[in-house]
Order: structure tokens, then C-alpha cells, then sequence
């Protein structure tokens, strides 16, 4: 299983980057970190011009947050 937790950095293509060695694209599933053993599952979307956060409830566009992301890919 592959995962990666770190910053989500954005990129000049618009697309954001989860510490500094996966890039998101739209419908890709990450956590973010709220507390030390506490992460909120969210998904990456894109909104026609830029990409943003969702789960569903509450949807935001990030600036800087630690995440998690994993993969069955490794």
C-alpha cells in the first residue's frame, strides 16, 4: 500500500501536490489532519476553474493543511 502524509502544496498547473511526491486529480480521496489522532476524510474535485476539498457536507478551497493519502497502488 502506498501512502504518503505531508503538506498539500499547490503547483502551477493548478493541481495540488500531497508532500511533495503525489499529485491529486479530481475524485482522488485524502485525509486531513485535525488533531494528533483525528483525520477528516475528504475528496478532491474540480469546480470548472479550480480544485477544491469535499466530503460531502463541507467543501473549501485549501491553503495549507497536513494529509494522508493512500493507495492500494504501491
Amino acid at each position: 500500500m502506498l501512502k504518503i502524509e505531508g503538506f498539500l502544496e499547490m503547483q502551477p498547473n493548478g493541481k495540488y501536490l500531497v508532500g511533495g511526491e503525489h499529485e491529486l486529480t479530481s475524485g482522488e480521496s485524502i485525509r486531513i489532519k485535525m488533531s494528533d489522532d483525528q483525520w477528516l476524510p475528504m475528496r478532491m474535485e474540480h469546480d470548472g476553474e479550480t480544485y477544491y476539498l469535499t466530503n460531502g457536507e463541507v467543501s473549501f478551497y485549501p491553503k495549507r493543511m497536513f494529509v494522508r493519502y493512500e493507495s492500494s497502488r504501491s
